[in-house]
């Protein structure tokens, strides 16, 4: 199965944000590297800042908080 073309401009951006940091990342690098043209990141994430807080979405570890929210209703510390 292809992969699809918003999950390979994550995997770009991730890169991309990595090695260079927000303010050095560039869409146009991130385009070729995922090898989509820049109007699919601006159709898929609106802007830098919104495909910055997709990939920080992407890279943040599921929460515990829903499973403990019933724990702590039952008193479980």
């Amino acid at each position: 199965m292809a992969v699809e073309a918003r999950d390979r401009i994550l995997e770009a951006a991730v890169r991309e944000f990595a090695q260079y940091g927000y303010d050095g990342a560039r869409l146009e690098r991130i385009a070729r590297a995922a090898q989509v043209h820049t109007a699919q990141i601006h159709y898929y994430f609106r802007t830098k800042q919104g495909l910055y807080e997709a990939v920080q979405a992407y890279l943040r570890p599921p929460s515990l908080e829903g499973v403990l929210d019933p724990l702590r209703a039952e008193g479980v510390p």
